[in-house]
């Protein structure tokens, strides 16, 4: 009987030094396996919970008791680490402490890499955004095939590499169409020369399209040159050279001109004139796709396009909806420039030729002109709407509080995105700048959201209703960031630019 997976894992734990004790990954597989077959008396149980369920350990083999106890032993060590935040991170330790390279192929790394591959597209954050997304390019990957003793490539991709056996197909084909372009140009020194077709023949420009068309067909014949003689060097051991030679109309045996073969033929012609001749019906394809349809009377019956079955919508994907409607149905002109704002400001905050962009005020005015248009401004009030984006920014310019916002600091963040699951469901948040200030030995996050309101009536009780307004959103973004493992006191607050007044928010609890 030969060996379980298992045992033979065992084995080679045994030859590389690791404890025979411990399985490795391909336990994964067998643990999935082994808790799917518990699932059909424990439908409601999700299989990390039946994984962490002892009782369900008691049903299965000592190999499978074995595999589960050593999952469940990664898993809690993964969640005790900080950094398992970063799905990337994760996944790649998770696989590296189960095992998981000790159980494949040589050639199986690379199916490995594209996977992770993939993860960092969908996760460039550490924060799977889209898992439907991921699951969908997943399906497109397919695994290489073992590496094969057989190579099939181009005459370019083989220069500076050399093989035992090299085999030249197609030898007789023409390549390029010789058929004269309608422009020839040649490059002199510093300047082009360029050709037209004429329409006429005679005459300079006739000389002139000729001259250039046998520069060009020169210069493709030296090139063609070179690729026969790379193909030619190739090989190391055996070269074998295919080709099909036609009768002309004097029955004379000649290659194609301009053919791989034309070059090579006056060392091969006696070998091709010594050689069977071929008849053309002979090799005639049986399969050959006909000249013109054969289709009669065909008709077809075409199923009514597939639906999808309509999900029942959450109390968070409808709370969520309801938001970005009262968001659309805000005064146009307000979303606009705050909008507009914010992305000034993630340009200040990440320094991204910022202070170039400033001084040049003709140049600002018509990016943010441009940039209010894009957001959807109407026309009307187009230019008050530009005055107002100006005043924002000198006023944060200005301030001392917004010169300290958006100061250089060694960790910081504009627009940063965080994940975070809540209700079953995955919820983005957005912060418009955080960063850690030293503040003399003692350092602190910040996280600051821009607020482009101004007051209507008494300034302190309009910052009253803004804190009351916007103070449970802010708590939200304190304990998603201290999720991330951030170690730091974080503090978050409001800025208003056109009071030029920072709004602490400290005496929330946390």
């Amino acid at each position: 009987m030969s060996d379980s997976p298992i045992r033979r894992l065992k084995k080679r734990s045994a030859t590389r030094n690791v404890d025979v004790d411990v399985p490795l990954g391909v336990l994964v597989v067998v643990t999935v396996s082994v808790l799917l077959s518990v699932f059909p008396h424990h439908p409601e149980q999700a299989l990390r919970e039946a994984l962490f369920t002892v009782e369900l350990h008691r049903s299965l083999s000592e190999e499978g008791r074995q595999a589960c106890d050593h999952l469940v032993e990664a898993l809690n060590w993964l969640d005790a680490r900080p950094e398992s935040r970063d799905l990337r991170w994760a996944l790649r330790s998770l696989w590296h402490r189960l095992g998981g390279p000790a159980c494949i192929e040589a050639h199986q790394q690379a199916d490995i890499d594209r996977v992770l591959s993939v993860l960092d597209e969908h996760a460039p954050s550490g924060v799977l955004e889209d898992i439907a997304a991921l699951e969908a390019a997943l399906s497109r990957l397919y695994a290489a095939p073992p590496s094969s003793t057989v190579e099939l490539m181009t005459i370019h991709k083989s220069k500076g590499l050399e093989f035992d056996v090299v085999i030249l197909p197609g030898l007789g084909n023409r390549g390029r169409n010789d058929d004269r372009p309608l422009l020839a140009w040649q490059r002199l020194q510093q300047h082009m020369l360029f050709g037209p077709k004429p329409q006429r023949s005679g005459g300079d420009e006739q000389r002139l399209y000729d001259y250039l068309c046998g520069v060009q067909k020169q210069a493709l014949s030296e090139e063609l040159d070179r690729l026969l003689y790379v193909a030619l060097t190739r090989a190391k051991g055996e070269l074998h050279l295919f080709a099909v030679a036609k009768m002309n109309s004097k029955d004379d045996l000649k290659p194609d001109a301009g053919s791989f073969l034309e070059r090579l033929w006056p060392v091969v012609a006696p070998d091709f004139e010594a050689a069977e001749l071929l008849d053309e019906s002979d090799a005639e394809a049986p399969m050959r796709v006909p000249l013109a349809p054969r289709l009669r009377g065909f008709s077809a019956t075409l199923n009514p396009l597939w639906q999808p079955l309509l999900t029942e919508e959450s109390a968070l994907q409808r709370v969520q909806r309801q938001s970005e409607n009262a968001v659309l149905e805000d005064n146009i002109e307000e979303r606009a420039v705050g909008i507009v704002f914010h992305e000034l400001m993630e340009r200040l905050g990440r320094q991204q030729g910022s202070k170039r962009l400033i001084e040049d005020r003709a140049r600002l005015e018509g990016a943010l002109r441009q940039r209010l248009r894009h957001h959807c401004h109407p026309e009307p009030g187009l230019e008050a709407s530009l005055a107002r984006v100006l005043k924002l920014l000198d006023n944060t310019l200005d301030c001392e509080q917004g010169q300290w916002i958006l100061r250089s600091y060694d960790w910081q963040a504009s627009e940063q995105t965080i994940r975070r699951r809540m209700g079953g469901q995955w919820q983005t948040l957005i912060l418009d700048r955080a960063f850690v200030d030293p503040a003399e030995g003692q350092p602190r996050c910040w996280i600051v959201d821009y607020k482009t309101a101004e007051a209507k009536g008494a300034l302190e009780d309009f910052f009253a209703q803004q804190v009351e307004r916007y103070a449970n959103k802010m708590q939200i973004y304190r304990e998603a960031l201290r999720a991330t493992g951030l170690e730091y006191p974080i503090s978050a607050a409001l800025y208003f630019p056109a009071h030029q007044r920072l709004l602490c928010l400290d005496d929330i609890n946390g």
